[in-house]
C-alpha cells in the first residue's frame, strides 16, 4: 500500500519537473528571441 502511494507520487514529481522543465525552455525561447 505505502509502496503504491510513493510510487504515485513519484510519477506526479516526475510530471511537475516535466512541465516545470517545458516552462523554463518556453521562457528562455522569450527572452532569446
Amino acid at each position: 500500500m505505502f509502496h503504491n502511494s510513493w510510487m504515485g507520487s513519484n510519477q506526479l514529481a516526475d510530471a511537475i519537473s516535466l512541465t516545470n522543465a517545458i516552462f523554463a525552455v518556453a521562457n528562455f525561447s522569450k527572452l532569446a528571441g
